[in-house]
């Protein structure tokens, strides 16, 4: 049986936070975003979440962790920037995410660069 290790009280106080960091980086991008991540340029088109502040830990985790023979899933893969570093090197990756646009956007950089 599983036993959460924090109160109700911080699981409400994290969810409130990290909504209104959702609506703050979706106000922020709601033109779109253009922008050099990690030596890469991304665009990330208004309907796809932007990447936030604290990216770059994550995308520099995966420019340094992940090697050629790796098999990697970006789940909740948002504008996707992460799985897009990741197939830079790895020979498998899949990503997964709800906002379509994200998908879609991820799909149609990677059928480019497989050209």
């Amino acid at each position: 049986m599983h036993r959460p290790r924090m109160s109700a009280e911080d699981v409400e106080r994290i969810r409130r936070w990290h909504e209104r960091s959702h609506r703050a980086a979706r106000e922020e991008g709601r033109a779109g975003q253009v922008f050099e991540y990690l030596g890469r340029t991304i665009t990330v088109p208004p309907e796809v979440q932007p990447i936030t502040g604290m990216a770059h830990l994550l995308g520099r985790a995966v420019v340094d962790e992940v090697r050629a023979d790796d098999r990697v899933l970006d789940m909740g893969t948002g504008s996707g920037v992460n799985a897009i570093l990741a197939a830079a090197t790895a020979a498998r990756v899949l990503a997964v995410g709800l906002e379509r646009d994200g998908v879609e956007v991820e799909y149609f950089t990677h059928r480019l660069r497989a050209r």
